[in-house]
């Protein structure tokens, strides 16, 4: 009997081993139980409770899960606000748990499901005044809307928000969708960063479009001998292009509008 329990005990132990470090003195503890039954269980109890990773990693995975189906087939402000919460508790849980994140994808995926319900709100309140409704049927206004901040951060096509073209704003299911799909993409990223670590390889540093236009727009001030080393300030935005302005030597000021890392100069500032 004796070299049973210890053959157990040993097994137990190498799989600990390779999920995670079992403390010691539960091992311990278990041992000096006699019955053999009784230190079995002990042991299976000990070694459960040396792995809390694996269990709050299957919540985090399940709570990012529900949000996608949730989203597939539908639901409302009020609903996607407690699973964006839902998302939050367990990420939190996780991070607690496992002494953090190898990433921070999982935290920018949260962080995009929290913006598109920033949107979501703004659409709702806005379109909730009738004449709102009437006055921007084709898209929600940006800059009355103060998401200038959003369109940056996600590169959104922007488009006329009324009809006499004067504002620009975005379509809001369109942009929904769009930072929804870079937030799935993100959490699936993380969790698969979580679960295999030896098979993600290090991802190269991404370049945004905007900073492309800013690069470009640099390179065009450069050419057109603006100055060596001009200084590019963005002024605004028109339809799908990035307005830039370039202080010169001379004086004058250098205006271009770019658009996918591809820049043009303009005759006239943009209004």
């Amino acid at each position: 009997m004796k070299y049973i329990a210890a053959a157990l005990t040993t097994g137990l132990l190498l799989a600990g081993a390779a999920q995670a470090q079992t403390p010691l003195v539960l091992i311990e503890a278990c041992n000096a139980i006699a019955a053999a039954d009784k230190r079995l269980e002990c042991l299976k109890a000990a070694m459960g409770a040396g792995a809390p990773k694996d269990t709050a990693i299957d919540t985090l995975e399940q709570a990012f899960g529900a949000m996608q189906a949730g989203l597939g087939v539908g639901m409302s402000y009020r609903d996607y606000q407690a699973a964006v919460l839902d998302l939050a508790r367990a990420l939190a849980v996780y991070k607690q748990k496992a002494g953090g994140l190898p990433s921070n994808q999982l935290e920018q995926s949260l962080a995009a499901y929290n913006d598109a319900g920033a949107l979501w709100i703004k659409s709702i309140e806005f379109y909730a005044n009738r004449d709102n409704a009437l006055d921007y049927p084709n898209a929600l206004p940006i800059d009355s809307n103060n998401l200038l901040w959003l369109v940056q951060k996600y590169t959104l096509a922007v488009s006329n928000a009324n009809r006499a073209g004067r504002e620009l704003g975005l379509q809001v299911d369109a942009s929904r969708s769009q930072i929804w799909a870079m937030a799935r993409h993100m959490a699936e990223q993380g969790i698969r960063q979580i679960r295999n670590p030896a098979s993600m390889q290090p991802a190269a540093p991404a370049v945004s479009l905007q900073d492309a236009d800013i690069a470009a727009a640099r390179a065009l001030s450069k050419e057109k001998q603006c100055q060596e080393t001009p200084q590019v300030e963005r002024t605004g935005l028109a339809g799908v292009d990035t307005l830039f302005a370039a202080a010169c030597t001379d004086g004058k000021q250098l205006h271009m509008a770019c658009a996918s890392g591809i820049c043009r100069v303009l005759a006239q500032p943009v209004q």
